[in-house]
């Protein structure tokens, strides 16, 4: 067995290793097994994701491989990403994605708490619509809706959380 690589392309997957909403993290070693699998995060079935660890160990790099994943695998109408990027500005480059609604980064941080309370209304506008619908999730509220009033995945992310926190103190 092949110890785990250093650098992993996405396309070395086939696509039929990652269910629908699924988009590869990374190759888990399974030893017991003597085999390697796709490590998948669903974007319809899975909840929250974080990426822990110092300065240069690959957080960012590991967000990015998801975003653009996620933005080539799902219509703007069916995913929607918002994106505080308070790191090195590396999520700058989805900003023009038509699944972006937001980039927002310490040189323009007054758009923040405007996202966040966009991102509230559009909270209390689900729980809303969820309600009404009798379901406990979207997957469930796509299901049954009108393909015109199926609810977006919704995608928030945060890069560069410490200097965040820090500019909020």
């Amino acid at each position: 067995l092949l110890p785990l690589p250093d650098l992993l392309p996405v396309d070395r997957f086939d696509e039929s290793v990652s269910p629908e909403g699924g988009l590869i993290l990374g190759l888990v070693d399974v030893p017991s097994k003597q085999t390697q699998r796709p490590l998948l995060w669903n974007v319809m079935h899975d909840s929250h994701l974080l990426f822990f660890g110092g300065s240069r160990s690959g957080r960012t790099t590991a967000v990015r491989t998801l975003l653009a994943q996620a933005v080539q695998r799902f219509t703007p109408a069916d995913l929607h990403v918002y994106a505080v990027d308070y790191g090195t500005g590396s999520l700058l480059p989805f900003v023009d994605a038509p699944h972006i609604g937001a980039v927002v980064t310490p040189q323009d941080a007054g758009r923040l708490p405007r996202l966040l309370d966009r991102l509230s209304g559009e909270l209390s506008n689900r729980q809303a619509i969820l309600a009404r619908a009798g379901v406990g999730s979207i997957a469930e509220q796509r299901k049954q809706a009108d393909p015109r009033d199926a609810l977006a995945y919704a995608v928030i992310v945060i890069d560069g959380w410490e200097r965040l926190g820090a500019s909020m103190s």
